[in-house]
């Protein structure tokens, strides 16, 4: 099963493409459907809002960014949950994932919904389709032609959003912000909470370690780098629109909008087109590319049928590429709506992700030297205090989520996991006839970790000598 490696992955992008996927994944259509309704609950301390945002998402990434920094590999967090907690308990994260994975959906009904826009008779379904079945063929390709589709779309997407601030600058009215708090400290907690969706889709890169040049430093330069990019981005846009729009008088306005207001046609439409559309796009390749290779990693251990674990002939997994853009469909072809498939998707995917930052206890016990050489080599208080506080925060969001689900919804979710828990039974059996024990996976850890702690405990040993 050499192919099936992580190692066979090639090493190929370099800190700007990372960075890149980073802020197109996390620069989707929310820019331009979230902004006016926090400004409508916070006003102009909504350009505060994104701020504070971006500063709690970062802490909140936190703990997978230490795990990255020390221990990079492909579909990271699998790995670190089945490797530093249980083979079993990674079992569920990663059928827990299949249900995330529907979270998608949303970005591609959402481009079709934009397609409709410009093309009224065109039925939303369409576009949505094809938009999945394009970066289903784009991500059959090699990483760094991924890469390069998605850096020219984010250099468009960004021109696009630039063009938006330079036609709005010479109608700015400073006097907008005079009453900048005028909802108060309430206005802008609750902005932030809408905006803390937007900045989410950061830790994506992390899946992408295997493939990646020296990973340990710039998964976290791409994910601080990235969101505080990104939070700069949504800062100037949400400047413009406070500073040129009466946005009390259409309060929770759409960027577009206001774009009207001041933009000339031809750079209005690239603004939609080249801002709206290509944020849609870029947010869509990034979590087909994370999705399925952290997926791919669970196939790799037989979570998933090993037909899955394959890599294409461009060093891809380009079966679980394809697996995963037919399960991001689903919801497009049923006609689910928008808000509930990302409440029915979030609920558990919230809980499971407390598993993330709970596995990286475990990394100093095991690789000390790598955890020593990670991006933050916390003290175990403080590293247990970040990983309650992360925690915090997740059950809380998962509550908000659960208490939108209606009581069908939950009966099939508790259907799913049974079904889960009786095919771990069949997964085990595999494993016992192949002569092996399914818990053995939690000493299986990848090469690279290992290769690495021993060469840095060497160099720990040489210095030791020569003092």
């Amino acid at each position: 099963m050499d192919s099936q490696k992580q190692g066979n992955m090639k090493r190929e992008l370099s800190v700007f493409s990372v960075m890149a996927i980073a802020v197109g994944a996390m620069v989707g259509s929310g820019v331009f459907a979230l902004t006016g309704i926090g400004v409508k609950r916070a006003g102009p301390a909504a350009i505060l809002a994104f701020f504070i945002a971006a500063c709690i998402s970062i802490v909140s990434s936190l703990p997978q960014i230490i795990a990255v920094s020390a221990c990079p590999c492909a579909g990271g967090y699998y790995n670190y949950i089945s490797r530093f907690l249980s083979p079993t308990v990674g079992y569920f994260y990663q059928w827990q994932r299949l249900v995330g994975t529907l979270s998608i959906a949303p970005v591609a009904i959402s481009f079709g919904q934009y397609v409709q826009i410009v093309f009224p008779n065109v039925p939303a379904m369409l576009p949505s389709l094809l938009l999945i079945a394009a970066f289903c063929c784009i991500n059959l390709l090699n990483v760094r032609t991924i890469a390069k589709f998605n850096n020219y779309f984010v250099c468009i997407m960004l021109a696009a959003l630039f063009s938006f601030v330079l036609f709005g600058a010479p109608h700015v009215d400073p006097a907008r912000l005079s009453n900048f708090m005028e909802n108060g400290t309430q206005g802008v907690v609750l902005a932030v909470v809408l905006y803390m969706s937007t900045y989410g889709c950061a830790p994506f890169v992390a899946n992408l370690g295997s493939e990646m040049k020296n990973p340990r430093k710039n998964v976290p330069l791409a994910i601080i780098g990235g969101t505080f990019i990104t939070a700069a981005i949504y800062m100037l846009v949400c400047f413009i629109y406070v500073t040129t729009f009466d946005y009390h008088t259409n309060p929770g306005a759409a960027v577009g909008d206001v774009a009207k207001t001041f933009m000339p046609a031809p750079a209005f439409w690239f603004l939609m087109i080249g801002g709206a559309l290509l944020a849609i796009m870029t947010t869509m390749n990034a979590s087909i590319m994370a999705t399925a290779r952290s997926m791919w990693s669970g196939a790799r251990d037989g979570v998933f049928p090993k037909w899955f674990a394959l890599l294409n002939k461009n060093g891809v997994p380009g079966r679980m590429v394809v697996f995963v853009s037919v399960l991001i469909a689903l919801p497009v072809v049923t006609g689910m709506s928008m808000e509930y498939v990302t409440y029915l998707s979030s609920a558990p995917s919230f809980l499971f992700s407390m598993l993330i930052p709970i596995s990286t206890l475990f990394i100093p016990k095991r690789f000390p030297h790598l955890f020593q050489k990670s991006f933050l080599p916390l003290k175990r208080p403080a590293h247990i205090a970040l990983i309650v506080a992360v925690c915090g925060i997740l059950i809380y969001l998962s509550g908000n989520s659960f208490l939108q689900l209606t009581p069908k919804a939950i009966v099939c979710l508790v259907i799913y996991y049974g079904l889960v828990a009786l095919n771990l039974i069949r997964v085990r059996a595999q494993y016992r006839k192949d002569g092996k024990e399914f818990g053995g996976l939690k000493a299986d850890y990848d090469p690279y970790w290992v290769e690495e702690e021993a060469r840095l405990a060497a160099e720990e040993e040489a210095a030791h000598i020569v003092q």
